[in-house]
C-alpha cells in the first residue's frame, strides 16, 4: 500500500495528541500520591535509585530500591550526573523513551494498513493508563516495553541477518537488565530463529545453527540475570523477596481476561476475515474455538483469582472486589478468560501460520516467566497484550487486503477502545487516593 504525504496527517496528529498533554504533565511538575500509582512508584522507589547511583555506579548487588536488576537507575543515574539532575528533565527523558516505544508500534502496524487505521491500532496502548501513567514519571516499565517490542518485531521478520542477532542481543539485554521478568524472551527468541523462513518448526542443520547463533547472542542477558540472581539468592532483590517472590498461576486468567476485554475492540476490524474463515472451514474454526474456550475456563477455575489488596487492586482486579468469588475464584474474572481463550484461539486461526506459532510462542514464554511471582499489577500484562494484538491485527489486515470494507467499519472497534482508555487514565491521574 502506498502512503502519500497528506495520509501521514493522522499520524502526526495522533502523535501530538499523545505527546503535547503529557509533555505539560511532565513539565508542570504533575504530581500525587496514589499509593498504587505511578507517581509514588517514582517516588519512594525509582528517584531514589536513580539519586543513589547517579554518584556509585558500583552498587548493584546491594540495590534496595526495587525488585528489579537496576540497569534503569544506572541509564537514568548516568542521565542525572551528565546531562541534568532536575527530576522533570529525568522525567522528560522518560517521556522520550515512551514516545519511541509508541511511536515504534505504530510503525510496525502501519505496513500494509490505513494510516487512519494504524492509528487507531496503536492509539489504546499509548493512552492506556499502564504506558501512560508511567511515561510521564520516571518508571521501569516502558524502556523495557520497547526492547521487548523489538524483539516480537524482529521474531516476526521470517529471516535474520547477523545485524538481526547483534539487535535481538542488546535488545535482550536492555530488557532483563531493566526488568529481570522479561527473560522469557530469550527462548521465545531462541524458537522463532528455529523457525526462521518455515511455516512450522522443522528440524534442520540449518535451524539448529539459526538457534545456537541466537543463544549466543543472548548470553549477555542470561549473564546478567544469572548474576543477579546468585547475589541475591532470589528471583528479586531481597528486600522485596518475601512479597514479590513465589509462584503463581494468576497470570494465566488474568492475561486471557485482558484478552476477553481487550480483543474484541481489536476483532472488530478484522470481521470479515473472521466470517470467511468460519464459512470457509467450519470445522477447524470450532474446534479450535471450543479448545481456546476450554483452555481459559480450565485456566480461570484452576487459578486463585481473588481480590488481594496491594498485589491485586488495580484494573480488572475490581471485578474480584465486588463479584462473586468461589474458593479464591472470581467468577467475572473466570468467565472473561473463558471468553479471552475465545478471543485468543481466533485471532490464532485467522493469522497465517508462521505468524500463529510466534504469537503463541510469545505468550506461552511470557506466561510460564509472570508464573515466578506474586505482585499481579494489571500494567505487568495489558501493554504485552495490546501490542500483540495491534501487530497481529494490522498483520492480518495485511494479508487480506482484498477482503476489507471501509475504513470507518474498520477503526470502529479500536476507537471505541480508545476512547474508554483515554477516560480510564484521565480518571486514574484525577483520583488522588
Amino acid at each position: 500500500m502506498t502512503v502519500s504525504r497528506k495520509q501521514y496527517a493522522p499520524l502526526i496528529v495522533a502523535g501530538l495528541l499523545f505527546f503535547i498533554p503529557a509533555l505539560i504533565l511532565v513539565l508542570a511538575d504533575f504530581n500525587y500520591s496514589n499509593p498504587a500509582a505511578a507517581a509514588s512508584d517514582q517516588n519512594q522507589h525509582h528517584l531514589p535509585g536513580i539519586v543513589a547511583f547517579s554518584g556509585n555506579l558500583t552498587r548493584w548487588p546491594s540495590n534496595t530500591y526495587s525488585p528489579n536488576i537496576p540497569g534503569y537507575y544506572v541509564l537514568f543515574g548516568a542521565f542525572r550526573h551528565w546531562i541534568t539532575d532536575s527530576v522533570v528533565g529525568l522525567r522528560l527523558i522518560n517521556l522520550l523513551l515512551t514516545a519511541g516505544f509508541v511511536g515504534t508500534v505504530t510503525l510496525a502496524v502501519l505496513p500494509g494498513c490505513p494510516p487512519l487505521l494504524a492509528v487507531f491500532l496503536a492509539a489504546p496502548l499509548a493512552f492506556s493508563d499502564s504506558v501512560f501513567s508511567r511515561g510521564i514519571w520516571l518508571n521501569t516499565d516502558n524502556p523495557a516495553w520497547w526492547a521487548v517490542l523489538v524483539m516480537v518485531l524482529l521474531a516476526l521478520r521470517p529471516g535474520i541477518s547477523l545485524m538481526g542477532y547483534a539487535v535481538a542481543g542488546v535488545a535482550a539485554f536492555a530488557a532483563a537488565g531493566i526488568r529481570q521478568n522479561h527473560i522469557w524472551v530469550v527462548p521465545f527468541l531462541v524458537f522463532a530463529a528455529f523457525l526462521g523462513t518455515e511455516q512450522q518448526p522443522r528440524f534442520s542443520r540449518a535451524a539448529v545453527r539459526r538457534a545456537v547463533t541466537m543463544a549466543a547472542s543472548m548470553t549477555p542477558a542470561l549473564t546478567i540475570a544469572a548474576w543477579f540472581v546468585l547475589q541475591w539468592h532470589g528471583l528479586v532483590a531481597p528486600r522485596f523477596q518475601r512479597v514479590h517472590q513465589g509462584f503463581s498461576l494468576s497470570s494465566i486468567p488474568m492475561t486471557l481476561a485482558l484478552m476477553g476485554i481487550l480483543g474484541p475492540f481489536y476483532a472488530a476490524a478484522v470481521w470479515n476475515v473472521i466470517r470467511d474463515r468460519w464459512l470457509s472451514d467450519r470445522r477447524t474454526f470450532n474446534r479450535f474455538v471450543i479448545a481456546g474456550i476450554a483452555a481459559g475456563l480450565v485456566a480461570g477455575l484452576c487459578a486463585r483469582t481473588n481480590y488481594v489488596p496491594w498485589f491485586r487492586d488495580h484494573g480488572i482486579w475490581i471485578l474480584a472486589r465486588h463479584a462473586p468469588v468461589f474458593f479464591g475464584r472470581s467468577i467475572a474474572i473466570a468467565l472473561l478468560a473463558t471468553f479471552g481463550g475465545m478471543m485468543a484461539s481466533v485471532f490464532l486461526l485467522i493469522m497465517e501460520e508462521r505468524d500463529r506459532w510466534i504469537f503463541g510462542g510469545a505468550l506461552i514464554a511470557f506466561l510460564i516467566t509472570q508464573s515466578m511471582h506474586n505482585a499481579e499489577f494489571e500494567r505487568y500484562y495489558e501493554p504485552l497484550v495490546l501490542m500483540l494484538l495491534a501487530i497481529s491485527t494490522s498483520r492480518v489486515v495485511k494479508a487480506n487486503s482484498a477482503n476489507l470494507p471501509a475504513v470507518w467499519r474498520l477503526i470502529a472497534g479500536p476507537a471505541m477502545l480508545t476512547a474508554a482508555q483515554i477516560g480510564f487514565t484521565i480518571w486514574r491521574l484525577a483520583t488522588p487516593a
